[in-house]
């Protein structure tokens, strides 16, 4: 990977060149629309379909809701919130159903988890179309412009870099949830006699002998 140490903007202001890049691609990022590389699609109420013994999620912006028998895509898609919470990307490569507060994505062309890495880049917030709940429309989500390269290689690599690294983080993740547990554990063991509510006082414990008995054994 290296840095792109050309200064000048170009005379298309549509192309653009990202300031670090994998040396091995010199393509301008074509500006568009997103739009032009994905349909955003509806969720559905899951009331009719929800089976909680069935195999595939019904998911919402928070994630995971409960399951079904059906499923709205069975293709890798990025889902974006509809209503309340518009700025956490979701991306799946296994069936799903959304429901309706939540869009999924029907991606053209475009490496999907590439787009899912993308999206992570977009202030959703500013194109919030409520003053309550926020809120976005297809409509406005598609009419946004955003860099991409149209290399598919590139896309690859990028996607790929950006997949290790959440590797990563999920293990480290993982464990430091261990080393919390463990800690709690050892928290709890080494000061139980302390916290414990069964904590009685010495003399409660101690059975001492009256100071007269003790002269008197002193003397024997």
């Amino acid at each position: 990977m290296e840095e792109n140490n050309q200064n000048k903007e170009p005379l298309n202001k549509d192309f653009k060149e990202p300031k670090l890049r994998f040396h091995e691609f010199n393509d301008s990022w074509h500006l568009q629309k997103i739009g032009n590389f994905l349909k955003i699609k509806n969720g559905r109420d899951y009331k009719t379909v929800e089976d909680k013994h069935g195999i595939y999620g019904v998911y919402g912006t928070g994630g995971l809701i409960t399951y079904a028998n059906s499923f709205l895509t069975d293709k890798p898609t990025v889902c974006i919130g509809r209503k309340g919470t518009i700025d956490k990307p979701l991306y799946f490569e296994k069936p799903i159903w959304t429901v309706d507060t939540l869009f999924y994505s029907e991606i053209k062309e475009t490496i999907p988890k590439f787009v899912y890495y993308l999206f992570q880049t977009i202030d959703w917030k500013i194109y919030n179309q409520s003053t309550g709940v926020p809120s976005l429309t297809s409509d406005v989500i598609e009419k946004i412009k955003v860099y991409i390269p149209n290399n598919r290689n590139e896309q690859i690599k990028i996607t790929s870099l950006f997949s290790l690294l959440d590797q990563k983080l999920t293990i480290i993740t993982s464990n430091i949830k261990t080393l919390k547990k463990y800690k709690e554990g050892l928290r709890k063991y080494l000061f139980s006699s302390i916290n414990s509510k069964e904590f009685k006082k010495l003399k409660d414990i101690v059975s001492f002998l009256p100071k007269s008995k003790l002269s008197a054994g002193s003397s024997e």
